[in-house]
């Protein structure tokens, strides 16, 4: 009778073992947090638009002025923060920032690429 009752002890002992661990078990799987990109914290980089046209092309004397209106950019688009059209209506900023607006970056670039073209004497 003893080794009945010690191998129902060892049973009974091999069940509540396995009982704790399955619990540990779940309770682990439920603490893992599944990280998405949006989760995980960015630092903050700069960006800036620069477009080169490569060497100055030679201005003739007789060459015509241009006059280039203000570039003008939609209000989601007017912070230096990089901001992502994520739907129809829907704009999400980003922590990365340029280093002046958008309107400003563009406007001198394009002054840039037409003065370099040489086919103007003067941009304004």
């Amino acid at each position: 009778m003893l080794c009945v009752d010690g191998m129902i002890m060892q049973q009974y002992r091999l069940r509540r073992w396995g009982v704790v661990i399955s619990c540990l078990y779940l309770i682990g799987c439920t603490a893992v947090k599944q990280t998405t990109p949006t989760d995980i914290p960015l630092a903050a980089q700069f960006y800036v638009i620069d477009i080169d046209r490569g060497i100055r092309e030679h201005t003739p004397p007789s060459a015509p002025v241009l006059y280039i209106p203000p570039v003008a950019t939609i209000a989601q688009f007017r912070s230096k923060n990089l901001v992502f059209r994520v739907a129809e209506n829907q704009y999400e900023r980003q922590p990365h920032l340029f280093f002046d607006t958008p309107q400003v970056m563009l406007r001198d670039q394009i002054n840039r690429w037409f003065v370099k073209s040489g086919l103007f004497s003067a941009i304004t």
